[in-house]
């Protein structure tokens, strides 16, 4: 199963961010055979709004156990983690279902 998961810094948390960088990359790193696709999200002027995830797992629990692990997450620089389960539609511009 494929599940997106959404999470949006807290206000002001750029040097948090920035001193778990090595971490949150390192977890990455481990965890690169689950990501089906990883990413940041910015705003207009290029700062860090937070982390995108499309994680491929066996179940909500998983997906859970998944980003709770995430160095980000323990350090507490994300104010909000939303999970869905996500179904692919389209991928490169070609339908996939």
């Amino acid at each position: 199963m494929k599940f997106m998961i959404e999470c949006l810094d807290k206000p002001d948390s750029a040097a948090l961010r920035a001193e778990h960088r090595p971490a949150h990359r390192a977890y990455l790193a481990s965890i690169q055979p689950k990501l089906f696709l990883a990413g940041g999200l910015l705003d207009e002027a290029g700062a860090s709004r937070g982390s995108f995830y499309i994680a491929e797992v066996a179940d909500w629990a998983e997906a859970r156990d998944l980003i709770e692990q995430e160095p980000n997450v323990q350090a507490g620089v994300f104010e909000k983690v939303s999970i869905y389960e996500f179904r692919l539609l389209i991928a490169d511009g070609a339908r996939v279902v």
